[in-house]
């Protein structure tokens, strides 16, 4: 079984995107998504980089500058921020 974590603002967006629940049917996975109510960061991290977003004056997602890094560290901390605001979410499992 593979999981999926997902930090997301809204509940809207299970209403509005009926592809993930079809997706998660069809391979008999398990999605489990966090609703945050407010948006700290965007985090991609993977083994090798991390980057991450800070989101604008209007609340939102600054698509236009971030950081990104390799070293270990960064990655830990963008590991970490992303547990804190896991922690605090509203989950659901679709």
């Amino acid at each position: 079984m593979l999981e999926f974590f997902d930090l997301l603002p809204s509940m809207e967006f299970l209403s509005e995107n009926k592809d993930l629940r079809s997706y998660a049917k069809n391979v008999d996975t398990r999605i489990e998504i966090g609703f945050s109510r407010e948006i700290i960061a965007g985090i991609a991290l993977n083994e090798k980089v991390a980057g991450l977003l800070l989101p604008d004056l209007r609340g939102s997602l600054d698509f236009n500058s971030g950081f990104m890094r390799s070293s270990l560290s960064f990655r830990k901390w963008c590991q970490d921020l992303f547990g804190y605001v896991w922690k605090g979410s509203e989950k659901t499992i679709i």
